[in-house]
C-alpha cells in the first residue's frame, strides 16, 4: 500500500514538472508580433489598429490574437492562435468591409 502511494506521488510530481516545461507561454507582446508578421505574410496591406489578445486558453496556454488590416479599400479582421513557441496558426478572417 505504501509503495502504491509513493509511486502515485512520484508520478504526480513528474507529471507536474513535465507539464510545466511542456506548456510554455508566449508573452502578450511576442504573441502580437507573431500574429502581425503572419498577417502581413498572408494578407499584405497595412494594419489600421493595434492587435488584441482576446483569450488565453488556460490548459494549453495558447493565446487567441486578433489583427486588423486594410487591403485596398477593404478592412479585414484576422484571428490567430499563438502557441507557447510564439508560432501563429491561422483560425479565420472576416469578409472585407468598407
Amino acid at each position: 500500500m505504501r509503495l502504491i502511494k509513493r509511486c502515485t506521488g512520484i508520478f504526480v510530481c513528474c507529471w507536474l514538472i513535465i507539464g510545466q516545461t511542456y506548456a510554455a507561454e508566449c508573452d502578450d507582446r511576442s504573441a502580437k508580433e507573431a500574429a502581425m508578421d503572419a498577417s502581413e505574410g498572408l494578407l499584405g496591406g497595412e494594419s489600421f489598429r493595434v492587435p488584441l489578445v482576446l483569450k488565453r486558453h488556460h490548459p494549453s496556454k495558447r493565446k487567441e490574437v486578433a489583427t486588423y488590416f486594410q487591403r485596398g479599400d477593404l478592412y479585414y479582421t484576422l484571428f490567430w492562435l499563438v502557441d507557447g513557441n510564439c508560432r501563429a496558426n491561422f483560425i479565420k478572417r472576416t469578409q472585407g468591409k468598407y
